[in-house]
């Protein structure tokens, strides 16, 4: 018994595998039903060439991007780093490099600008201008099929505020460290609070391309170019005509 499944089900699973189906057509000649079936035909197709095809593009696959942005800034920065406003004529600036006001040096999709630093000795606090958090919105809309998908694939970018330093639960970005030393054998530490600007990069948008239809290009494929195209067409197409009285196998007529 057992033996007979396994047969039964290599069979099935053999000709699973080595079978296409298809679906045959009878063509009926009826005037009337193929009038109607010719106006159905064409507003389907005015509706699929018009609105899917030309206005929505639907003949194309679409895929969303995938993917990360590391971001290299360079430069140099006049910093304040002892006055808690922003006076020219404050003594006590520096020159910071990338290596100074850009921490950490490498992050995916986002990057932090240090604007101000705030060493605090003995834990004393002072007000200190705040940083922001702010978006950086990289939008691609790429079309593969066009001529000219190298001169039109290119991203546009935009700017959101997500948070700014007027803020009054959570103002601005800012971090602290410490920096720890000892002196006669006593422990101190210079806490130093960092304030700036931190982007977050976004990526949005689509491509397109075109999405192919693997039972059309079988069936086309079959129809067009096979060595028996002629046998499958005379096999997928059968005629019939309603208005000739026939005689069928239970004896009854069609009109």
């Amino acid at each position: 018994m057992a033996s007979e499944d396994s047969k039964s089900f290599g069979s099935s699973f053999s000709h699973y595998f080595r079978t296409y189906s298809t679906v045959k057509k009878i063509k009926v000649h009826n005037t009337s039903v193929a009038i109607l079936h010719r106006i159905l035909q064409f507003v389907v197709l005015a509706y699929i060439a018009v609105y899917i095809v030309w206005l929505k593009k639907g003949y194309q696959d679409v895929q969303m991007p995938s993917g990360s942005s590391v971001i290299k800034v360079k430069g140099v920065a006049r910093v304040s780093t002892d006055n808690s406003s922003f006076n020219s004529n404050n003594i006590k600036q520096d020159l910071w490099d990338a290596a100074e006001y850009l921490i950490p040096p490498i992050e995916n999709n986002a990057f932090f600008i240090a604007t101000r630093k705030t060493v605090t000795y003995d834990q004393t606090l002072s007000t200190c201008p705040s940083g922001g958090l702010i978006e950086i919105q990289q939008k691609w809309k790429c079309n593969f099929d066009s001529l000219e998908v190298e001169k039109e694939c290119f991203p546009t970018f935009t700017f959101n505020l997500l948070q700014s330093g007027s803020d009054e639960r959570s103002p601005g970005i800012n971090y602290r460290f410490a920096e720890k030393y000892s002196v006669n054998g006593i422990k101190y530490r210079t806490l130093t609070k960092i304030y700036g600007l931190r982007f977050i990069i976004a990526i949005r948008g689509s491509g397109l391309g075109y999405m192919i239809i693997g039972e059309i290009i079988c069936e086309f494929i079959f129809l067009k170019f096979h060595k028996y195209r002629n046998e499958y067409r005379r096999i997928k197409t059968k005629r019939y005509h309603l208005n000739q009285s026939k005689k069928c196998d239970d004896s009854t007529k069609v009109v």
